[in-house]
């Protein structure tokens, strides 16, 4: 079995009274698009500083590629952290020539990661002409050049409007699909939930939850329901034992059904004990209203 591209063990940075990290324990393992969410202040960015060796921990370690944290490591990940700085009134290609200087990477590179961030009809227009998209995609290019196999990205669709969101989503699904393994922070969880395979979710600097996007988005299923005696459908529901919490709405009522049921067979169950429906439909849940329950359930 191979290692985890990264591994992180009991990873904990406390900034005098401030515990930024606590004992977060997590894995990504090779071709993920792994997500960090969370709320401001839960620790996203630190821990991504901590792995990228901008930030030293006050405990615990981490690892990539099963092999520790030697800093030549670290040359197989190409990391947007903050916002990069490039030079105003140089072009795309000649920023690039420095940051390949910089890092070691063959000038060959550049045309190429030019090309494949979609920047190559701009390459000689200066970087103070670029669009925020277009600032963000340099950026990306520029984390390219040693090409990696792992890119760290910390919200990456920062400050851009819908099309520059859209067109770095689509950049990162399609850097996905060449077989590199994607770790990014956001707090725009539409994005991750497009565009992930995996997720943690942190809080106050401790994971609460870590698992699949499609998994969790299956675990629960909501169905909204409604009969022409509405208290008919209330008392029968609640003598279904697979059956979950009942919410009445404006409209309709609804019901979470686990993981293996379906909302065919609770019909079926309700047919058998006299009840029409009047309206039938299972609704898929968004990550972020999931992502939202977690933090509940954690905070109680």
């Amino acid at each position: 079995m191979s290692s985890p591209v990264l591994a992180i063990n009991g990873l904990t940075k406390v900034y005098k009274r401030v515990r930024a990290l606590n004992a977060l324990d997590l894995e990504v393992e090779r071709g993920q698009v792994f997500g960090l969410l969370g709320p401001n202040g839960s620790g996203k960015s630190t821990t991504l500083g901590i792995v990228l060796g901008a930030i030293n921990a006050t405990a615990g370690n981490y690892s990539w590629f099963g092999e520790g944290t030697h800093h030549r490591l670290r040359r197989r990940v190409g990391a947007i952290l903050e916002s990069p700085s490039f030079y105003r009134y140089m072009s795309a290609e000649d920023n690039l020539r420095v940051v390949a200087e910089i890092k070691g990477a063959p000038v060959a590179q550049i045309s190429k990661v030019l090309e494949r961030t979609g920047l190559a009809d701009r390459k000689s227009d200066p970087y103070k002409t670029y669009s925020l998209g277009m600032k963000q995609r340099l950026a990306i290019a520029s984390a390219l050049l040693a090409d990696p196999g792992v890119l760290v990205l910390d919200e990456p669709t920062n400050g851009l409007d819908p099309q520059g969101i859209a067109e770095i989503r689509g950049l990162i699904t399609e850097l996905a699909q060449e077989g590199r393994t994607i770790i990014l922070a956001s707090h725009l969880l539409d994005e991750v939930q497009r565009v992930c395979t995996h997720f943690a979710v942190l809080r106050r600097g401790s994971k609460v939850f870590q698992g699949s996007v499609a998994e969790l988005l299956q675990s629960k299923k909501r169905v909204e329901l409604d009969a022409p005696d509405r208290g008919a459908l209330q008392q029968a529901l609640s003598e279904i034992d697979f059956a979950g919490k009942v919410s009445v709405g404006t409209e309709y009522l609804s019901v979470v059904l686990p993981e293996d049921k379906t909302a065919a067979e609770l019909n079926a169950v309700l047919c058998g004990k006299g009840i029409s429906l009047s309206h039938l439909n299972q609704r898929h849940e968004s990550l972020e209203q999931r992502f939202l329950e977690i933090l509940r359930e954690e905070g109680k």
